[in-house]
């Protein structure tokens, strides 16, 4: 057997997860089975893991049917997975409390002028500040420090004042609001500080 899988008496409980997984290579499965073939503690452990596995499996299929089943002992590490497994879920399908409403954020292009700043966590509605623009569609994108793009939209240039919502909320760190002309010519870019 590999050097990460020897055993003594027993085969671990790791072990037995990953054979039961099918995660082990032939020459380690092998070892194991001849092991099980004699071993009845191992056997019983192999038994209730498999059994734990089972029962997630039909539990995803149809979570809405009853599972009777004999009380199992179940290892402590799939409790903890399991735990966190539906902390997880329920952040990714129940909204976390009311979303803060939009944080209004001037931006405007003059030489040493530092760089506007939102609270982090809050959208923005956007007021950039284009005097010298004709009447037009234009579009927005902001984008990370690395130059990815995070939200892209659309806003009408009026009065030399182009009035955006960008509706996703901003984490803390430094952000570039790019300003494109119709035909797709990037004409300004304005830092933003997500503090």
């Amino acid at each position: 057997m590999q050097a990460g899988l020897q055993f003594g008496a027993h085969i671990s409980e790791e072990v037995l997860e990953n054979y039961a997984f099918r995660r082990l290579p032939e020459i380690d499965v092998e070892a194991i089975e001849e092991h099980l073939l004699v071993c009845s503690r191992c056997q019983e452990a192999l038994g209730q893991i498999d059994e734990y596995i089972a029962l997630m499996k039909e539990a995803v299929v149809a979570p809405d049917v009853p599972v009777v089943a004999e009380p199992v002992r179940i290892p402590r590490r799939y409790v903890v997975a399991a735990a966190a497994a539906a902390v997880l879920a329920l952040g990714l399908f129940f909204p976390r409390g009311t979303p803060l409403p939009a944080e209004s954020v001037r931006l405007a292009a003059f030489r040493g002028v530092e760089m506007a700043h939102i609270h982090a966590g809050r959208p923005a509605d956007f007021r950039i500040e284009v005097p010298d623009l004709e009447p037009g569609l234009y579009r927005i994108d902001v984008v990370n420090e690395t130059g990815r793009v995070l939200w892209t939209g659309t806003a009408r240039a009026a009065n030399g004042q182009i009035s955006v919502h960008e509706p996703k909320a901003l984490n803390q760190g430094v952000y570039w609001v790019r300003l494109y002309s119709p035909e797709g010519r990037i004409l300004r870019e304005f830092g933003l500080q997500g503090d």
